[in-house]
């Protein structure tokens, strides 16, 4: 069995320094934890450079969806919500 959770260094931020996974324990048949953090160990994680780089793809990908249901005959509508009718 692995535990998932994150380390200490990720919940510091300090993800140079992430775990990623603790062995298990001496004398257990299964067992350890692995870290659920995204960073896999990445020390450049919270940089504004790689923040920058994934909302800007988040937006290419946006902008594809947009295009490609103006294009279909059923396009997406984006607006205010309509009342739930019980």
């Amino acid at each position: 069995m692995v535990y998932l959770y994150y380390c200490q260094a990720c919940e510091e931020g300090k993800h140079k320094k992430c775990e990623l996974i603790t062995p298990m324990q001496k004398g257990c048949i299964s067992g350890g934890r692995k870290c659920k953090c995204p960073c896999s160990g990445d020390p450049l994680y919270d940089s504004p450079e790689r923040i920058h780089k994934e909302c800007m793809s988040l937006l290419k990908h946006i902008e594809r969806a947009d295009r490609l249901s103006r294009n279909s005959k059923n396009p997406m509508k984006i607006g205010k919500r309509r009342k739930k009718i019980s």
